[in-house]
């Protein structure tokens, strides 16, 4: 798309960020909404903002005269995953972070080209949850194109079931049920350490 730009985030895009990400998803902080138990638009942007800025080199932003349209981020490594996803084995990785395009400007390119920045020589295992409103997830066709691969289906009550539903977007309405799943990037560099872990790759 022409007139898009994108770049390493700064602090002074935080704001920007953090008004996207609550518009678009509400919030995907688990640690944070948990103990906080917030659920209007004003805290829950206030936390987003929060973890933006802790976390703001790690991100990329796509801008069109000047304002942020895109983001995608990606986590230090870390070695203990979170309980709710039932995941046995034990390797080093790193998570997505926010990954979320403006309704407005989706189906351009923008998701595809923020997350190949934002992975690019990356070698470590990539975390992916993925989440949709339908018989899959939103990003499916995105991270096949990248090279993720589906390593768990996380259902349809995923979020409901971990407390999710109070912080997101649709938290004030009638909604069907969000699909999740976790993705893997670079599955065949430990591919044999994830089947002595867990054995439904797909």
């Amino acid at each position: 798309m022409e007139s898009i730009v994108y770049k390493k985030a700064k602090a002074e895009f935080a704001e920007q960020m953090a008004r996207l990400i609550t518009t678009e998803l509400g919030t995907c902080d688990f640690d944070k909404v948990h103990k906080i138990k917030a659920c209007s638009d004003k805290e829950i942007q206030s936390f987003n903002y929060a973890h933006i800025k802790e976390n703001i080199k790690n991100y990329y932003i796509a801008l069109y005269n000047e304002k942020v349209v895109g983001i995608c981020g990606i986590s230090q490594v870390m070695t203990k995953f979170p309980h709710e996803y039932n995941i046995k084995f034990d390797i080093p990785y790193r998570e997505m972070l926010y990954f979320v395009v403006d309704k407005d400007y989706q189906r351009k390119g923008i998701g595809s080209a923020l997350l190949s920045r934002v992975i690019r020589n990356v070698k470590d295992l990539i975390i992916y949850e993925a989440w949709g409103d339908g018989e899959y997830v939103n990003s499916k066709f995105i991270l096949q194109k990248l090279g993720f691969t589906l390593y768990k289906d996380l259902g349809d009550d995923f979020y409901k079931k971990n407390g999710y539903c109070p912080y997101c977007k649709n938290r004030n309405i009638v909604c069907n049920s969000c699909h999740a799943e976790l993705w893997i990037k670079n599955i065949d560099k430990f591919k044999s350490r994830l089947f002595g872990g867990c054995s439904h790759i797909k």
